[in-house]
This record gives C-alpha cells, sequence and structure tokens, in this order.
C-alpha cells in the first residue's frame, strides 16, 4: 500500500475497527489525518474508536475538531455532545445534543440522546418532551417517560442517574400502578439506586400483571430482570436502548 494512498488507509481503517481492533484503527485514522488533518470523518471515527478505549480526553478532542472544522454537520455534533455527557459535562453535551437535533430534525438519537441529557440535568417536562418527539408521538408521554426511566436506570456508563430514574418512574407511574410496563421500569429505576428489595418487589408485581394479561413475552423479560435484583444486580440493556 503507498503510504499516502488515504483512500486505501480509510477502507482499511474502517474495516479494521469494525473487526474489534481499535487500536490499529486509530493507527490507521492517525496516519490518515496527518496526510489530511481536515478530514471530518476521519476525526469522528478516530473519536470513536477512542471512546471505546477508554481514551475520553482524545476522544473529545477529535471531536471537537470536527465540529470545528463542519460546524453544520449534525453527526459531529452529535458524537461530541455524546462525549462530552458520558465524561460528565452534562450542560455542555446536552447544547451539542440540541445543536444536532436543530440541524438534523430527523436524526432519532440526537433526540432520543437530549431527551436523557435534559433529565439527568433535572429538566424533566422539557426531557420527556424531546423523548416523545424521537418516539414519534409528541402526546404518548407516558411512554417517552418509562423510556427516559430505562435510559437513565439501565443505559450506558456515564449516562445513568438511579435516583432520577426512581424519581421519573414514580412520577410517571403514579396513577398507573397496576401497568406492567411501569412497575418494569420501576424495578429498574429501584435496582440503579441500589434498592433490590424495592426492585424485587416491582419486578413480581410487574410479572403477575404480564402474566395475568398473557403477555408471554413481556412476563420472559420481566423474570429476567427480577433474576438480576435478585441477585443484587442493576439491570443493563445492550445497544443504549436506541428509540
Amino acid at each position: 500500500m503507498q503510504p499516502d494512498n488515504r483512500a486505501v488507509l480509510n477502507n482499511l481503517a474502517v474495516a479494521v475497527a469494525r473487526g474489534g481492533n481499535d487500536d490499529e484503527a486509530i493507527s490507521l485514522y492517525e496516519r490518515l489525518l496527518s496526510l489530511e488533518p481536515g478530514n471530518v470523518p476521519a476525526h469522528i471515527n478516530i473519536g470513536i474508536a477512542q471512546m471505546r478505549r477508554g481514551r475520553a480526553d482524545d476522544a473529545l478532542r477529535h471531536f471537537g475538531e470536527a465540529v470545528r472544522l463542519s460546524p453544520e454537520y449534525a453527526e459531529a455534533h452529535y458524537h461530541y455532545g455524546m462525549a462530552l455527557l458520558r465524561s460528565g459535562r452534562r450542560q455542555e453535551g446536552a447544547a451539542q445534543l440540541a445543536e444536532a437535533a436543530g440541524l438534523s430534525p430527523e436524526h432519532r438519537m440526537a433526540r432520543y440522546n437530549l431527551g436523557v441529557a435534559l433529565a439527568l440535568l433535572g429538566r424533566i417536562d422539557e426531557a420527556v418532551g424531546r423523548m416523545a418527539e424521537a418516539l414519534g408521538d409528541p402526546a404518548r408521554r407516558t411512554p417517552a417517560a418509562l423510556r427516559l426511566v430505562w435510559a437513565l436506570a439501565a443505559g450506558p456508563d456515564g449516562l445513568r442517574d438511579g435516583a432520577a430514574a426512581v424519581a421519573l418512574a414514580e412520577r410517571a407511574c403514579a396513577k398507573a400502578q397496576d401497568n406492567p410496563d411501569c412497575l418494569d421500569a420501576m424495578g429498574a429505576a429501584y435496582a440503579e439506586a441500589g434498592r433490590f428489595d424495592d426492585a424485587v418487589r416491582a419486578a413480581h408485581s410487574a410479572l403477575e400483571r404480564a402474566e395475568a394479561a398473557g403477555s408471554r413475552e413481556q412476563a420472559e423479560a420481566i423474570r429476567a430482570h427480577l433474576r438480576s435484583y435478585e441477585q443484587r444486580h442493576p439491570w443493563r440493556q445492550s445497544g443504549g436502548a436506541p428509540p
């Protein structure tokens, strides 16, 4: 391979990253950026790999550079916002996610995670509204609130807050405490807050109601949650719970 063949470098870096070798992908993207410092997708991709490797400061540097180079590119703001959020810089993360959602209204993950960011900041009404928009129905606020509960209770590292999840779950389900969806979400929230006895009780109640309704798939999912709480482990969602 010619050392200055940028297209080959890029394609190889993408393939290596997809194969799970982030360190090699980072090395290849660094070579690409030494030849083409203004390559915005390369800055984003190396930032994603750096985040997976736990190198948040390096990732933030690359995402920030992508935003500087292409301020109208929603994807750059989205990844920068998510990295900021997962680094504990919630206000800045929310601002970047709002920018991404404004630049690309069809970017559902930007709106979804903006809802999470606003909830982490305590702006609950606004958070529920944003989540409802991300789910495609602004009028359905209770399902949106429950999605937020799951995100706060069982989402990725840096995006969880057990106390906020419990407060939101109890508020959202105040008038629907016989609803298995509500009880299931409350169980996840209690578990994330370390209240495992409450989590077990909520999950048992959710399971009883799901079984009574004949919802076999839901009942099986709740059983898995219940087993986790009985072992004193909070539940963890895979994939970041996309809408």
